[in-house]
C-alpha cells in the first residue's frame, strides 16, 4: 500500500489500485483503477481529471450494466442505494436477490 498525503499531481496518469490519497490535489490527471486492490480517496480535489476503469473493474461495471438491462434493475439499484447511503458493502461479496 502506498500512501500519499497532501501531494499535488499535474498532468499524470496514476494508479488507484493499492494507493491511498489523502488531501491531495489532481490537475489534468487520469486516475486508473483496474480492480487488483482496494484504494482510498479522502478529502482530495480533482480539477479537469478523470477516473478510468480497466481490467476487473471494467468487467464489473459492464456486468452491472448487463444485469440492469436484463431484468435485475431493482437489484442493481439496491447496490447503488447502499453506495449513496455510504453503507459499506461486505468483503465477502454482495448477494443479489
Amino acid at each position: 500500500m502506498t500512501k500519499h498525503n497532501d501531494e499535488i499531481f499535474k498532468d499524470k496518469t496514476l494508479s488507484l489500485d493499492d494507493h491511498h490519497y489523502y488531501g491531495c490535489t489532481f490537475h489534468n490527471c487520469k486516475l486508473v483503477f483496474v480492480g487488483n486492490a482496494a484504494f482510498t480517496l479522502n478529502a482530495n480535489h480533482l480539477y479537469n481529471s478523470s477516473i478510468v476503469m480497466g481490467g476487473a473493474a471494467l468487467i464489473t461495471i459492464r456486468a452491472l450494466g448487463y444485469l440492469y438491462h436484463s431484468g435485475a434493475k431493482a437489484l442493481v439499484e439496491s447496490i447503488f442505494d447502499a453506495i449513496r447511503r455510504n453503507k459499506d458493502l461486505p468483503d465477502s461479496g454482495v448477494v443479489l436477490g
